[in-house]
């Protein structure tokens, strides 16, 4: 897992402490099933498709190991040659 810090508003904050408490987890519990709904989420799914970046999550685990320098080719695909 990797370590985030973020701010929220006290009135967020309150809220978060309640349902943990009712839950009986810790918040980062929530955060974290939150952040997976959200981003799962059909909401989410539209900007992902029409963002060529996207294509750039995962690249590094398997495959080319060339992402950093090579990320337009594998966007955009090979030169035209002209």
């Amino acid at each position: 897992m990797t370590r985030k810090q973020i701010y929220i508003e006290e009135k967020t904050d309150h809220a978060l402490k309640d349902l943990a408490l009712l839950r009986g987890v810790s918040e980062a519990v929530l955060v974290r099933e939150a952040l997976h709904s959200y981003l799962t989420g059909s909401s989410a799914h539209p900007t992902r498709k029409r963002n060529p970046l996207y294509k750039l999550i995962g690249l590094c685990d398997e495959g080319p190991r060339d992402g950093s320098e090579s990320h337009d080719r594998y966007l955009y695909g090979a030169k035209r040659k002209k």
